[in-house]
């Protein structure tokens, strides 16, 4: 039987926080690092430009991921996902599913099944109930909250978690043990190739 996988697609196998950081450059007229992220959470990286992360950011980050101009030339990975037994999620609204199927159709060759939880207040208990109730072998995701939540919820340790490690991700996995349930990986490839 063929491992089963679920991945999360922005900054799994797409470069969107380097291009969502460029693009909030512009929208706030203040040059933004991604190197601001390294030695804060996003709380605090956040308000260090005045934006309150409960309300603002995430409309900022709405607003980004629901122009389908901003995400048709978002650079990939390299992960090529036609020859794997693979599902993708996302947060992205429903407004961008084209845009979306497309993109990972063109550089992933990718032709299953996505996944979109729309973005929103429920967006991480959305993409944790899912991965819950699907049960795959396999989940990977560059987001530790989410991660964690399922850990906490699968007390049957069904499917391995495999946290993809970016720059701005290292503060929140403090916390996070590494075991054989769950690990940090630095890519796509990587974390396939350790649940096969």
């Amino acid at each position: 039987m063929r491992t089963r996988i679920i991945t999360d697609l922005d900054d799994v196998l797409v470069k969107s926080m380097p291009a969502f950081i460029y693009w909030l450059s512009k929208e706030l007229g203040k040059r933004v690092h991604i190197s601001d992220l390294l030695s804060s959470n996003p709380e605090e990286f956040f308000s260090k430009y005045g934006i309150t992360l409960t309300h603002a950011s995430v409309d900022a980050q709405k607003q980004f991921f629901s122009d389908e101009r901003n995400l048709e030339n978002l650079k990939p990975y390299g992960a090529r996902l036609d020859r794997l037994n693979c599902s993708v999620i996302t947060g992205r609204g429903y407004e961008v599913e084209g845009v979306t199927k497309d993109w990972l159709r063109k550089n992933c060759r990718f032709e299953g099944v996505v996944i979109m939880t729309n973005w929103d207040s429920e967006y991480n208990h959305k993409k944790s109930d899912y991965i819950l109730r699907s049960s795959p072998d396999i989940y990977i995701d560059d987001n530790a909250q989410i991660l964690a939540e399922i850990r906490a919820m699968d007390s049957e340790r069904r499917t391995l978690l495999r946290l993809v490690t970016r720059p701005w991700n290292q503060c929140s996995l403090r916390g996070i043990k590494d075991e054989s349930y769950i690990k940090r990986v630095k890519g796509f490839q990587e974390a396939v190739s350790q649940g096969v």
